[in-house]
């Protein structure tokens, strides 16, 4: 019985919370600017167009994305109140500094002003539709005809890579003389995928 009144009261907010969420748009949220990407473990990063920097991290699993919003709250040099939002987790003031955790979704606003209205609307940018379709890794292809390497990631975004000897210039397709260490591709709502 007591089983039963645990499952009762606690199932229902367990089941909506957070979740496996697709990502967030890198282009169309409004208030932010050009989204800038760094690495898989970082994110993605936009200025915020009335002074300020968002950071967006979309993990592959809820752990990942909490690992990140402990590091990012750890970096903060003043401790932030917890702040009631619509998310598994937020914190900050209102007005220049404000992170969430949403499932899988974790993101940090700084702004000179209206930092919550910002991160509302990050949060409700949030995408579900195709959350179970992870894009898959980029991959190399060696071309012997002219010893070259291109990148072959047909969804991405964004293309970015560590190392190699980058021959074109330009527009797609990266080609190279000498292949990169890891080539990380970004799709449309943020993820990250890294070639093995």
């Amino acid at each position: 019985m007591r089983l039963l009144l645990f499952l009762f009261v606690f199932w229902p907010t367990a089941a909506l919370a957070g979740g496996i969420h697709a990502g967030i748009p890198v282009r169309s949220v409004p208030g932010i600017g050009p989204a800038r990407f760094q690495t898989a473990q970082l994110g993605w990063t936009a200025p915020v167009e009335r002074g300020g920097l968002v950071r967006v991290f979309v993990g592959q699993t809820p752990e990942a994305a909490a690992q990140w919003y402990d590091i990012q709250r750890q970096t903060v040099t003043r401790p932030l109140p917890p702040l009631s939002m619509s998310a598994d987790q937020a914190h900050g003031d209102p007005t220049s500094m404000v992170m969430f955790l949403d499932g899988n979704v974790a993101v940090q606003v700084r702004a000179d002003q209206g930092a919550r209205d910002l991160a509302e609307a990050l949060r409700a940018a949030i995408v579900d539709e195709g959350a179970a379709d992870w894009p898959a890794p980029p991959s190399l292809r060696f071309h012997p005809d002219t010893n070259t390497y291109t990148v072959d990631a047909p969804d991405a975004f964004h293309i970015s890579f560590e190392g190699g000897a980058r021959i074109s210039r330009g527009q797609e397709p990266l080609r190279f003389s000498a292949p990169p260490q890891t080539v990380t591709a970004w799709d449309a709502l943020g993820r990250a995928s890294v070639s093995r």
